[in-house]
C-alpha cells in the first residue's frame, strides 16, 4: 500500500502516481513530503520509507523555469522522488496524460524546439527520445491551433456499445445481449439531442471543425440505425461542411459493405478499423472474437468504399504477445498502407476483466517495441501527430498517432490539447466548454450519465446538461 503525507494536497495524487509507476502497490511504501519557497526557488524535501529501508528525498527547482509555482513544486517533488530512488523514467517526473501541454506552452512563448528539448531533459528528467518527440509534436500542434476561431467547435457522438467486451478494456460500453436490445431507444434519444444542439449551434453561428462518432463500437449499430442518426444530423446545415468526420468501426466483425456505403454516402471520410494485433492466438487470448483474416476483409471493404483516411490501432504488450509477434503486426498493417496508424502501449486498467479477475500480463513491452513501431511508421511516410498517456502503462510509455501528410485527425489534436470546445451527445460523453481559448482558458465539463440504462432513465440530468450547454452556446 502506498501512503502519501504531504503538506500540499495539490501534489499528493501526482506523488502517488509516480510511486505507483516505480513500485508494486502491494508493498508498504510511505512518502513524507514538504515544500519550502524562497524567492524564485522551490525546495522539496522528505523521506521515503520502503519497508525496512529509508531514503532521503531532496530537490530544488526554479519557479521562473516552470511558469508557475505549482508546476515548479511538482517538478521538484518528482525530481526528489526519482533521484532519491536512483531511478529514471522515459517521461521523467511527468505523470499527466497530456505531456505535450508543457512544451506547447513554451512554443507559444517563442522558445525554440531545441531549447524545449533540453529543458524537458534537465527540468523534467525526461529521456532525450521522449523530449524530442514532445518538442516536435508541440511545434506541429501549434500550427493546428492557429487555424481555430472563437466559433470553432468539435462534435462527439457517443455509442457506448460493443458486440463483446475485450479483456483489457475499461471503456464505458455495454456488451450484454439485453443491453444491445435498448439500442433502438438509445438511437431515438440521441437523435433528439442532436436536434436540440444542431438548432442551437446553427442559430449561434458556430462552425464544426471535426465530428467523431466513438464508443464502444459505433459499427455495432445496424445500417438503418446509422442512416437514422446521420439523416437527423443533416437536417441542420451546420453539419453540411464539417472538415472531418470520423466513425470508429473498431471491431472488424461489425463491419459490412452496407454500413460502409451508408457512411460514405453521408460524407464520412475517416474510419478506424482496429486489429490491435495480427496474431490470431493473441486475439483469442484478449477476447476480440474476430480473426486476422476478418480484419483484412474489413479493411479491403473500407478501401473499396473509397474512404480518404483509414486508421488502424495496434497495442504493444498485449497478453500472450511477443516482441516478434508485435513487430510482425506492425509490418502486416503497414503493408496495407493505411493513412493513420495509432500505436498504444498496454495499460493495466482497474476495471478491465484482466484486472478484476486478478490475472497478470506476463508480456512486458518496452521502449524497443514502440521505437520499432515509430521508425517503421516514419519509414512508411507516417509522422507522429498526437500523443497521450494513461495510468499503469507498461514501461511508463505512451500512445502515439501517426499520419501521412494531410491525414492527421483534427479531432484527436483539438480534443487532447483542449484547443476548442467539444460538444458531446450520448451516454458517457463529456462536453468540454472552453471560454477564452488560449493561456487563460476556462474549461467547464458537462458529463452525461456513464451507462446507457442510466442515461435513458435520468431525464432530469439530460435536461439539465442540455440547458448548461445551450447557455454556453448563447453566450
Amino acid at each position: 500500500m502506498i501512503t502519501i503525507h504531504c503538506d500540499n494536497n495539490a501534489h499528493r495524487l501526482d506523488a502517488y502516481h509516480l510511486l505507483s509507476i516505480l513500485f508494486d502497490k502491494s508493498r508498504e511504501i510511505t512518502a513524507t513530503l514538504s515544500f519550502a519557497i524562497q524567492g524564485d526557488r522551490v525546495n522539496c524535501s522528505g523521506v521515503l520509507q520502503l519497508e525496512d529501508t529509508t531514503l532521503p528525498l531532496q530537490a530544488t527547482t526554479l519557479i521562473s523555469r516552470h511558469k508557475s509555482q505549482k508546476r515548479a513544486e511538482n517538478a521538484a517533488m518528482g525530481k526528489a522522488i526519482l533521484e532519491g530512488c536512483n531511478r529514471k523514467l522515459p517521461y521523467g517526473y511527468s505523470v499527466g496524460v497530456r505531456p505535450v501541454k508543457v512544451p506547447l506552452s513554451y512554443i507559444k512563448s517563442g522558445v525554440s524546439p531545441d531549447e524545449i528539448t533540453e529543458f524537458l531533459q534537465t527540468d523534467y528528467g525526461m529521456a532525450k527520445r521522449n523530449a524530442e518527440i514532445l518538442s516536435a509534436l508541440a511545434l506541429e500542434e501549434l500550427t493546428w491551433e492557429q487555424t481555430l476561431t472563437e466559433k470553432d467547435i468539435c462534435f462527439y457522438l457517443s455509442i457506448p456499445f460493443c458486440p463483446t467486451r475485450c479483456s483489457y478494456c475499461s471503456f464505458i460500453s455495454s456488451a450484454a445481449p439485453n443491453h444491445l436490445k435498448i439500442l433502438p431507444y438509445y438511437v431515438e434519444l440521441l437523435c433528439k439531442e442532436i436536434a436540440l444542439l444542431g438548432k442551437a449551434l446553427q442559430e449561434n453561428g458556430y462552425n464544426i471543425r471535426a465530428m467523431y462518432m466513438g464508443g464502444g463500437t459505433p459499427s455495432v449499430l445496424t445500417a438503418k440505425q446509422l442512416e437514422q442518426i446521420f439523416t437527423r444530423l443533416y437536417n441542420y446545415p451546420i453539419f453540411f461542411n464539417i472538415g472531418e468526420i470520423t466513425v470508429e468501426c473498431g471491431r472488424p466483425d461489425t463491419v459490412d459493405e452496407e454500413k460502409l456505403n451508408i457512411l460514405k454516402a453521408f460524407h464520412v471520410d475517416r474510419i478506424c478499423i482496429n486489429p490491435q494485433t495480427t496474431q490470431d492466438e493473441v486475439l483469442n487470448a484478449i477476447g476480440r472474437c474476430h480473426t486476422t483474416s476478418r480484419f483484412y476483409h474489413a479493411f479491403e471493404l473500407a478501401r473499396k468504399a473509397g474512404f480518404s483516411t483509414l486508421n488502424c490501432d495496434l497495442i504493444a504488450g498485449l497478453p500472450g504477445d511477443t516482441r516478434a509477434g508485435f513487430e510482425q503486426s506492425i509490418t502486416d498493417v503497414l503493408a496495407l498502407q493505411p493513412e493513420n496508424v495509432t500505436i498504444h502501449t498496454f495499460s493495466a486498467k482497474k476495471s478491465a476483466y484482466l484486472t478484476t479477475t486478478g490475472q497478470t500480463n506476463p508480456t512486458k513491452a518496452d521502449t524497443d517495441w514502440v521505437d520499432f513501431a515509430r521508425f517503421s511508421c516514419i519509414k512508411n511516410g507516417l509522422q507522429p501527430y498526437y500523443l497521450y498517456r494513461q495510468k499503469n502503462m507498461q514501461a511508463s510509455l505512451e500512445n502515439i498517432g501517426y499520419a501521412k501528410t494531410g491525414h492527421a485527425c483534427m479531432y484527436n489534436i483539438f480534443m487532447m490539447e483542449d484547443m476548442c470546445s467539444i460538444i458531446s451527445v450520448g451516454a458517457g460523453g463529456i462536453s468540454k466548454l472552453i471560454s477564452n481559448c488560449g493561456s487563460t482558458s476556462k474549461i467547464v465539463r458537462v458529463a452525461a450519465d456513464k451507462y446507457p440504462f442510466e442515461y435513458l432513465a435520468n431525464k432530469e440530468k439530460r435536461v439539465d446538461n442540455m440547458e448548461k450547454i445551450s447557455a454556453f452556446l448563447l453566450r
